[in-house]
């Protein structure tokens, strides 16, 4: 083998180990910037119906009936700031009609507010006036949990 082939076959080895090193960091890195967008996209949504139930829909009582934590996340985005837990709710909800019927909701509350969400309970809530069983908090210290 003459030197210039010795350097090219070199350069191969060199080149294809460093060229699948960086085809599979793009790779991951455009999945962890693609599932951070569709994860803000889908708070963003959250947030505009929720805003949307407050400003068109029906405030209602409720009364809690259960609710299960979840695990805790610090939310620090949009002038957010704080910890915020996720929380499955069973609610009763007082109806136009005077008819109580229960809804589960998932809502992040912030961390100081969770008593707020405790049995027995009474909380305020919007309701859809298409879908009664699309229930937001009306309050600010609590939000519906974005579907991810």
């Amino acid at each position: 083998m003459s030197e210039s082939e010795t350097l090219l076959f070199t350069l191969l080895l060199l080149c294809v180990p460093v060229g699948l090193l960086l085809l599979f960091g793009y790779i991951l890195w455009s999945q962890v910037f693609r599932g951070a967008t569709k994860r803000q996209t889908a708070e963003a949504d959250a947030r505009a119906e929720d805003a949307r139930r407050r400003s068109h829909g029906f405030l209602r009582d409720a009364k809690v009936i259960l609710a299960s934590p979840r695990g805790d996340r610090e939310l620090m985005d949009a002038g957010d700031f704080g910890r915020y837990r996720d929380v499955d709710l069973t609610l009763e909800v007082s109806a136009p009609d005077g008819a109580p019927y229960r809804v589960r909701v998932v809502w992040e509350v912030q961390t100081l507010a969770l008593p707020k969400v405790a049995p027995e309970q009474r909380v305020t809530v919007a309701i859809d006036p298409r879908d009664p069983e699309a229930v937001s908090p009306s309050a600010e210290w609590a939000r519906t949990r974005p579907a991810l």
